[in-house]
């Protein structure tokens, strides 16, 4: 499923109910999200990974980026 503008509610949601199982106080501040760039080369990375033209390097789980958030 491709990421579209408009799910940056639900997806700070859920993110927000994963975090503060192991962090109560997360602060939902510092969950932003921003637009990339048609230019960017990780909008043509994530595109060819998407139309299948390419293999992704790495695909992370929920706990990889819940280490990466808060640290542990």
């Amino acid at each position: 499923m491709m990421w579209t503008m408009g799910h940056d509610d639900n997806i700070k949601s859920v993110l927000l109910s994963l975090l503060r199982r192991d962090a109560p106080d997360f602060n939902a501040e510092y969950i932003t999200f921003g637009s990339i760039g048609k230019k960017s080369p990780a909008h043509g990375k994530a595109l060819a990974v998407y139309r299948g033209t390419i293999r992704a390097d790495r695909i992370l789980k929920a706990d990889d980026l819940l280490k990466q958030i808060i640290g542990q």
